[in-house]
């Protein structure tokens, strides 16, 4: 982890006397950064089309001296504007994290731009105010274990009558920086979230009369039908429907009709991994008021119903359009 040991001055004198005993000192200029107000630099920063500067010297020679000399030796050196407040002038690690996220308009303001950098709030007012009144921040990057560097920062801060020293650990939050985003919208969930899971199901040499104790019993409208109780594969469908019109409605001995005989083969089912959007187009495309779930074997695992939907589903715009589709009036509507 870096820490960050910051400070700031008021004349240009004392900022270039710290740059130049940092560079004496060995410091990199990559781990120096530097903030201070630009003055009367607003229509320069309007013709530069509030843009990044190049870095290096040249960088510092372009904008007509006011950047030069030692400063010029930092990485990175550019200017940006602030709405309200006018151009300041960055360079170093700063620099390098506004650019990209906020060169021609730090959308945080400075507070943001402080505490994007990694300082606490309560030193970003006083940062804040003393930046606005025309004062500098110089801070340097070290890391954990660098205890003898940091103490060599503070000399030289505190040689050339620094303020508001501070040292703290260091995490650029870009975040803070960033234009707002739009918001993600929410992840679609899998027919795995919604189903009810292990369904009560019956197998195809079962009698009509136990399906329809089982039914009433679950107060369920539908089971699915296995192929055996060892492979699990679904292989039809049997309603309350299909018993009412295929087996009361024709007079037939519910004791005696098997499952095989009534059920629907082959039923429309989706997939545990699908989206749910998947369920719902299927369950109004096909006028099903419930839908098998089952997984790569073609093995069940579950069922979806419309109480599921309107449950678990927090899409009611979705959910509703669903019982729209299958309420339609349909020749061969289905209740399964």
């Amino acid at each position: 982890m870096s820490r960050t040991t910051s400070c700031t001055v008021m004349e240009r004198e004392q900022m270039e006397n710290i740059l130049r005993r940092l560079k004496w000192a060995g410091f990199s200029s990559h781990r120096i950064s530097v903030l201070f107000p630009h003055r009367g630099a607003e229509q320069e920063v309007i013709q530069e089309k509030q843009g990044n500067l190049s870095e290096g010297v040249g960088a510092g020679m372009s904008i007509g001296g006011v950047i030069g000399g030692i400063i010029g030796w930092l990485a990175g050196i550019g200017i940006f504007a602030i709405p309200g407040m006018g151009a300041f002038v960055a360079a170093g690690p700063l620099m390098a994290a506004l650019s990209g996220t906020a060169i021609g308009a730090a959308c945080g303001g400075l507070s943001g731009i402080l505490m994007g950098f990694g300082l606490p709030e309560y030193e970003v007012k006083i940062y804040e105010n003393k930046l606005k009144e025309g004062w500098t921040l110089i801070s340097v990057q070290t890391e954990d274990e660098e205890t003898e560097k940091r103490e060599l920062i503070r000399q030289i801060f505190k040689t050339a009558n620094a303020s508001d020293v501070s040292d703290i650990k260091f995490v650029f939050k870009e975040h803070v920086m960033r234009k707002p985003q739009k918001q993600k919208e929410p992840r679609m969930k899998k027919c795995s979230e919604v189903m009810t899971k292990i369904p009560r199901c019956c197998f195809p040499g079962e009698s009509i009369e136990q399906v329809a104790q089982v039914m009433k019993m679950e107060d369920v409208g539908s089971l699915p039908v296995l192929e055996s109780t060892e492979s699990h594969q679904l292989i039809g469908i049997v309603t309350d429907r299909d018993i009412a019109l295929k087996v009361a409605a024709e007079g037939a001995d519910p004791s005696q009709v098997k499952v095989y005989e009534i059920m629907t083969p082959n039923p429309v089912v989706c997939h545990e991994e699908d989206d749910i959007q998947v369920a719902l187009e299927a369950m109004a495309q096909h006028q099903i008021r419930r839908i098998p779930v089952v997984d790569d074997a073609h093995c069940i695992v579950g069922i979806i119903a419309q109480g599921d939907m309107a449950m678990r589903v927090h899409e009611p715009e979705k959910t509703a359009e669903l019982l729209r589709e299958i309420s339609k009036p349909h020749g061969t509507e289905k209740s399964f």
